[in-house]
């Protein structure tokens, strides 16, 4: 995984859900995401193991949605990804602003935060 495929998704998730453009990824060594008018920062650990694919793609389409839907994690916010984590076959159940759990098209857990903290 690297900064093109982060891309890809970004660009798939705008193309998805019919809306123009994203402005560029970038990777950065920091501890959270960023979504900014210019560009889109994704730290560099969303890319390292033990991360599922899954989650990179959720981690890529929440700044995605920040850029189109706002900065809170208000419901509205909420709505707007859960909406557009369903273009790529995920539920997220939430806990507060972030997400604990992924759900793919199959409804298994793809991604639990309890499991990854806990060294699988």
């Amino acid at each position: 995984m690297d900064l093109k495929d982060l891309q890809a998704i970004a660009d798939l998730t705008v193309e998805r859900l019919g809306r123009a453009h994203v402005p560029p990824i970038r990777l950065k060594n920091t501890l959270r995401g960023r979504a900014g008018k210019d560009f889109i920062s994704i730290p560099l650990w969303v890319i390292h193991y033990p991360y599922p694919l899954e989650f990179v793609i959720y981690y890529v389409v929440h700044e995605v949605c920040h850029y189109f839907y706002g900065f809170r994690h208000d419901r509205a916010f909420k709505a707007g990804e859960t909406k557009t984590l369903s273009l790529w076959g995920l539920k997220p159940i939430y806990a507060r602003a972030y997400i604990k759990k992924l759900i793919g098209d199959n409804g298994n857990i793809v991604y639990d935060k309890k499991t990854i903290q806990n060294g699988m």
